[in-house]
C-alpha cells in the first residue's frame, strides 16, 4: 500500500505500491498543500478506505507497518483519528491510532488495551508517524524518534483480524474521532 494522491482523480485513490490496493476517498479531497505533491485534505467525517482483503488484515503473527505525514488544522478536544480498522459490529477489538485530548498519540487494539505515546503534536505543521508491529510489541515514531510508551494496559493483545473491515484514515469506522488537516505519503 502507498497512497502518494499526485495523481487521484474524482474519488479514486491510486495505490503505487504496485500491489493493487487502490483505495476510495469518502469525502476527502485531492489538495496542492501536501509534504511531498498533493495530500488528501480531510474535513470532519471524511476519509480514505483501504480496501477489504488479506493483505490488510491485522494479525498477532504478522509484522506490520504504517508510515504517512499529516498535518492538522484543528485538533478536537476529544479524539482525532489518523488510522482504524474496526467496526461497532466487531464491538471494542481493532486497531484505532490517533490524537487523544489534543496533545498525546494514542494506539488502541480494544477499549482497556491502549496505549500512550506522548510527542510534541502541533496544528499547521507537517508530522511523520511510523507504526511497527512485530509480534506483540508495537513501536510509535515521530519525526523519526521512536516515542516511549505510558499508560499501557492490557498487553500484548491478541484482537480480531477485521478480514471484512477496510482500513480507514482519518476517520474511525467504531465511533467518533474524526480528523481535520492533511494526510500525505501513507504506506
Amino acid at each position: 500500500l502507498h497512497y502518494t494522491f499526485d495523481s487521484d482523480s474524482g474519488t479514486n485513490v491510486m495505490d503505487s505500491s504496485g500491489n493493487g490496493l487502490d483505495g476510495t476517498s469518502q469525502g476527502a479531497t485531492n489538495s496542492d498543500l501536501g509534504f511531498m505533491g498533493k495530500a488528501m485534505d480531510f474535513a470532519r467525517n471524511d476519509c480514505v478506505a483501504a480496501p477489504v482483503g488479506p493483505a490488510l488484515n491485522l494479525s498477532l503473527s504478522n509484522e506490520m507497518s504504517y508510515a504517512f505525514w499529516w498535518r492538522a488544522d484543528s485538533l478536537d478536544a476529544g479524539q482525532d483519528c489518523l488510522v482504524s480498522k474496526r467496526t461497532a459490529a466487531a464491538g471494542d477489538k481493532g486497531l484505532w491510532f490517533g490524537i487523544a485530548s489534543g496533545d498525546v498519540y494514542y494506539l488502541v487494539l480494544a477499549i482497556g488495551h491502549c496505549v500512550q505515546f506522548n510527542a510534541p503534536i502541533q496544528t499547521g505543521v507537517w508530522s511523520q508517524v511510523v507504526l511497527t508491529k512485530t509480534g506483540t510489541v508495537w513501536r510509535v515514531f515521530h519525526n523519526g524518534t521512536e516515542l516511549s510508551a505510558s499508560g499501557g494496559t492490557g498487553w500484548p493483545y491478541a484482537f480480531d483480524p477485521h478480514a471484512d473491515t477496510p482500513l480507514l484514515f482519518g476517520k474511525d469506522g467504531r465511533l467518533a474521532g474524526t480528523f481535520d488537516g492533511q494526510m500525505d505519503e501513507i504506506k
